[in-house]
């Protein structure tokens, strides 16, 4: 029973060395695939960075816009209000002047 136990663990180990063995081709093919996928992996680092970057600066652009059309508001506001001021000073004369 022994003998047999070993016989069957040896064509069990012998069988999974023939199926498990690599070649030198076959490991040079998955380091030649693992230094693809670092260099993808390089640009695709690199890209994600610049489009990051791109998106600060457009973020940047858009406050400094809003900053502007904000200091626009409130001139807008200020020239109303001085309007409003010298149609009431106009109206004011003219109803003096009809007084008269």
């Amino acid at each position: 029973m022994r003998n047999q136990s070993i016989g069957i663990v040896a064509i069990s180990l012998f069988i999974g060395l023939l199926s498990g063995c690599a070649s030198n081709s076959d490991i040079d093919a998955l380091k030649s695939d693992i230094a693809q996928l670092q260099a993808d992996l390089s640009t695709t680092d690199k890209t994600a960075k610049e489009a990051l970057a791109s998106v600060q600066e457009a973020s940047a652009s858009a406050q400094r816009a809003e900053a502007s059309a904000n200091a626009a508001a409130s001139a807008a506001k200020a020239a109303e209000q001085a309007s409003w001021a010298t149609s009431e000073k106009l109206d004011r004369m003219f109803k003096r002047s009809m007084m008269k």
